[in-house]
Parts: structure tokens; C-alpha cells; sequence
């Protein structure tokens, strides 16, 4: 991603009630803040206090009687005008960070936020740990001389950078950002501490993680690594210049700075997020994509024992992606969700129509039999998802998707058969056991499912526009008359829009095929011949 769209990202965007401002408008903002830096950097250097604010090793064996030297100058300006631009994005990101909504992520993974905080917090403190002891052997002499002041505030800083990435990739911004706080406040209580080093995780860490959530993925990783490792090193740069010239040393430790950061983020994120994804049973955007091949060892198991039931899954994956797409909801999540919904089906597949090729079995069974055997897939899916470890919210889905909804199919059939009005069936005998979806995602995929089966029923390719509309809306009433989408957040507005969605993909993915010349269709006979026929 080019700098200037990076910088545009990281910066609140405008928004009106339905549309966004014009790029150029927020290329203005960039601007603005450029000046509102440089200016703040004149004001700073003018009431003279820069230099008793940052104190910098560099001064220690310099005379405070040295006459003004106009390089100095320049560097002092350059310097602040940097630390000055820095700290104003980083505090609009903190701002657009506390004022965004939470993200998927966030309220999926939300229960594990004490265990992650604390872990984050304890290897921060055996880092510092680890760095005060191996300083603590040299003399205060030897530390100053050899530069150990401007190695130990990089690897801080880097340290901290590294782990509020991955706090950010589970828990997202906010997260991260109490992080940072925390550390800062670490660092404010060690005595040895310079007063920039409570300042600047607070500038570099809201803006590394922003760019670790604006640049996913395993080339996205090494890119915000970068990046990151630019914003620590500039920092320390304009810190530097902003009271001397600028070393040699100070420049390798800068290149050394981003080279570290570039290459150990996408190592400790490869690392780490497997690990605490299995171990707490996280879910991350990685884990998604994992999960959406389809050679994946339990989908490929589906696929062997139960075709049928398996392409009805790929079926309500499209449909509960495009539908979780029109509102705003984590495409990837549903389309997972959709996979693996039915899993529990693999162990009797015979017992399920999709996948019948001679005669239903239910014919020789009584319907509360034929009703316990299909209530009984959920468990079995469970417990695959479980054997197959996959992340909590997936198996979630498993049994909400079908929520507590009546089997209407065999409670007529038990009602019909029963010719004793004292022995009529309770309604509550063929529920499934729930719970009822708890999320919007769980509740798409209930709607997508029923309204793909209810589709190929009633042969919607076959039926005119309006039935089918009149098929769906029927369905959703149903659902909805049931209760089954009181427990979870969908708005009105939103189950208006996923009508509409589930309308279009429906007659879009099951629409009407054309008769071929000399195919002949059962119950239609063709006269039509190929020219080279005898």
C-alpha cells in the first residue's frame, strides 16, 4: 500500500450520514497536521524547554555554555517538527481507536482478554527483566561510552511494538492500547528510566497497530513490519537530532532498528498466534483462511462420506457470505461457519434426504425414531469439531444454526398417525435442543440453511419470481414467528436487508437450465435430431 494511502487510514475519515468525504479532502487533513506540527516545533524551540524535557545521553559530556550553532538549530527544528507530527496522528488514532465500534475479533475472543493482558504484561516485565540484568553487570561509565542507553530503548520499544501486534490481531485496537498504557506506566516506575521512554510506546503503539489490522496477512506482516520499524527508528531519530547532531553509531542502531523489527513481527506472529490460537481456542483472520480450504482433513472426510450434505454446505456458504456481506459481518466467518454446519450428518448420512440415492430410510422408522436420529447429528458434530480442534465459535455454530426450530415434517407425520386424540405428540418432543443463535453470524447461517432447503423442495428454479419471494418470506417468518432470532443483535432494518440478499442469491445460484437439443428430460420427448443421425 503506498505511504499516502497508509498515512489517509490511519487518520479519521469524515463521514456524513451516508457518504464519505473526497480523498482530496482528507489529503488536507495530512496537511493540516504537517503545519500544525512545524508550528508547534517553532513555539517549542522558541520558549526554550525542549532540551529539559528530553534529556538525551549525548548532552552528558557536552558544555551547557556551547554557543548557538545554526545546524543545531535546523536539527533541533527537523527533530521536533517529527516528534511533534508523530504524537498528533498517534493521538487521532487513539481517538478513532476508542471511537470505532469493536471488531468481530474483539467480541469473539473478548473472554480470553484478562489471560492475554496478563501473559503480554509478564513477558513484557521478563524482557526488562533480562535487560536490567545484563546492563546491571557493567558500570555506569562503560553503559554511557557504549551506547547501552539507545540499544536498551530500542529493544523496549520494539518488544513492546511486537507484542500489542498480536494483542491487536486478537483483540483489536482497544486491547492494544491498554497495553501500551500499561507499559508506559511500567516504564514510568523503574527508576533508570529516561522520561521518553513513557512517552513514546504510546506514539509508536497505536500507530504499529493500526498498521498490523490496515496491511493482514503474511506479506501484510512483513510490510507493517517494516513500517513499524520506520516509525521506532524515526522517533529515536528526531529525538536524537532534535538536541545534537546525529552519530554514526546512532544511524546503524536506526537501520539495525527497522531490519529487527521488519523480520521478527512476521516471525513472532507465526509463531505465537498458532500457538495461542490452539492453546485458548482463538480465532483470527489467519485461522479463517486456514480453515476455508476445502483439502482440510474433516471437510475432506465430509466430502467422501456425505457428498450430499456436503454441497448443501458449499450452497448455504455462498448464500450466508453474500448475506453477511450486506451488513457488514465477517465473510470469512460465515462462509467457514456454513462449511462445517452439518458435519455431524458424516456419521449417518443414509438418514438424510440430501444424500438418499434408492429409498428413505424414515419410511421404516415412527417419527419420533426418525426425529432422534436427526437431533442426534448436532452432538456427533460437536463432538468431530472438538476432535478436530476447531475454534469454539465454529462448533458454536453447529448447534445454532438449528436453534431450537421444530422438525414440522415429522410432528405432522406423528400428529396424522396417531389415533388416539389423548396420545397427540408434544411439539417440544421434536425441538432440536438449541441454544437459539447468539450471534448474527449463527443467525444467517440458520436463515441461509433453511431457505437453501426450503429452495430446492419447492424447486424454485422451476417457479415463477414471485413464488419464490413469497417462499422466502414465508420462511423467515416462520423463524422469526418462533422466536429463534430473539437472543441475538440483528436490527430490523438488517433482517430487511438479508431478505433482499438471500432473495437475489437464491434465484441467482438456483435458477431455470435450458433444455438442450436432444436431451431428453423425464416425461418430454424431443424430435429434434443431429445432422450426422441415421
Amino acid at each position: 500500500m503506498p505511504p499516502k494511502k497508509v498515512l489517509a487510514e490511519l487518520l479519521p475519515i469524515h463521514k456524513s450520514s451516508h457518504t464519505f468525504l473526497p480523498k482530496s479532502r482528507r489529503r488536507w487533513d495530512i496537511w493540516l497536521l504537517a503545519g500544525i506540527s512545524l508550528v508547534l516545533a517553532l513555539v517549542r524551540i522558541n520558549l526554550g524547554l525542549f532540551s529539559s524535557t528530553f534529556p538525551s545521553t549525548s548532552l552528558k559530556n557536552q558544555s551547557s555554555a556551547m554557543p548557538p550553532d545554526p545546524i543545531a538549530s535546523i536539527h533541533m527544528f527537523l527533530g521536533t517538527s517529527l516528534l511533534t507530527f508523530l504524537a498528533i496522528v498517534a493521538t487521532m488514532v487513539m481517538y478513532r481507536t476508542f471511537m470505532d465500534p469493536p471488531n468481530e475479533f474483539e467480541r469473539i475472543n473478548q473472554k480470553h482478554f484478562l489471560p492475554i493482558l496478563m501473559g503480554s504484561t509478564l513477558l513484557f516485565l521478563i524482557i526488562l527483566s533480562v535487560l536490567s540484568i545484563l546492563i546491571g553487570q557493567e558500570s555506569p561509565e562503560a553503559i554511557l561510552t557504549s551506547h547501552h542507553f539507545l540499544v536498551t530503548q530500542n529493544i523496549e520499544l520494539i518488544s513492546i511494538i511486537l507484542i500489542g501486534n498480536i494483542i491487536t490481531l486478537l483483540l483489536g485496537k482497544k486491547s492494544a492500547t491498554l497495553f501500551f498504557l500499561i507499559s508506559s506506566m511500567i516504564i514510568a516506575v523503574i527508576p533508570s528510566s529516561q522520561y521518553e521512554m513513557v512517552i513514546l510506546p504510546l506514539i509508536a503503539g497505536p500507530i504499529s497497530s493500526s498498521l498490523a489490522l490496515i496491511l493482514p496477512g503474511r506479506i501484510g506482516s512483513l510490510k507493517s513490519g517494516a513500517l513499524s520499524g520506520l516509525v521506532t527508528a524515526v522517533l529515536f531519530l528526531g529525538m536524537e537530532i532534535s538536541i545534537a547532531n546525529p552519530t554514526l553509531f546512532t544511524l546503524k542502531t536506526e537501520s539495525i532498528a527497522i531490519i529487527a523489527t521488519t523480520l521478527l513481527l512476521p516471525m513472532l506472529e507465526n509463531v505465537a498466534m498458532p500457538l495461542l490460537e490452539k492453546s485458548l481456542g482463538l480465532l483470527s483472520e489467519a485461522s479463517l483462511t486456514e480453515l476455508l480450504d476445502l483439502n482440510h482433513p474433516l471437510l475432506h472426510e465430509f466430502s467422501q462420506k456425505a457428498p450430499g450434505s456436503f454441497f448443501h454446505s458449499l450452497a448455504v456458504a455462498q448464500i450466508a457470505e453474500a448475506a453477511a456481506l450486506s451488513i457488514g459481518e465477517n465473510t470469512k466467518l460465515a462462509r467457514v461457519s456454513a462449511y462445517f454446519h452439518d458435519i455431524g450428518k458424516m456419521d449417518k448420512p443414509q438418514y438424510f434426504i440430501e444424500n438418499q440415492t434408492t429409498f428413505n430410510r424414515h419410511e421404516l422408522l415412527t417419527p419420533r425414531m426418525s426425529s432422534l436420529i436427526l437431533i442426534d447429528h448436532v452432538r456427533k458434530g460437536i463432538e468431530l469439531g472438538k476432535k478436530y480442534a476447531l475454534p469454539e465459535t465454529i462448533i458454536s455454530a453447529i448447534p445454532e444454526h438449528h436453534g431450537t426450530r421444530v422438525m414440522q415434517y415429522f410432528l405432522r407425520k406423528s400428529r396424522d398417525g396417531s389415533n388416539n386424540p389423548g396420545d397427540i405428540p408434544s411439539e417440544s418432543d421434536f425441538r432440536y435442543p438449541g441454544p437459539k443463535p447468539q450471534t448474527k453470524i449463527t443467525a444467517i447461517l440458520m436463515m441461509a440453511d433453511a431457505i437453501e432447503a426450503t429452495g430446492r423442495a419447492v424447486k424454485i428454479q422451476d417457479a415463477s419470481p414471485a413464488r419464490a419471494i413469497s417462499v422466502i418470506d414465508e420462511t423467515l417468518l416462520e423463524i422469526q414467528k418462533d422466536g429463534q432470532l430473539d437472543e441475538c443483535p440483528l436490527t430490523i432494518s438488517e433482517i430487511a436487508t438479508l431478505k433482499e440478499v438471500f432473495t437475489r442469491t437464491l434465484l441467482q445460484t438456483q435458477h431455470k437450465r435450458i433444455a438442450y437439443p436432444g436431451a431428453k428430460a423425464p416425461g418430454i420427448t424431443s424430435s429434434w435430431k443431429p445432422k450426422d443421425a441415421s
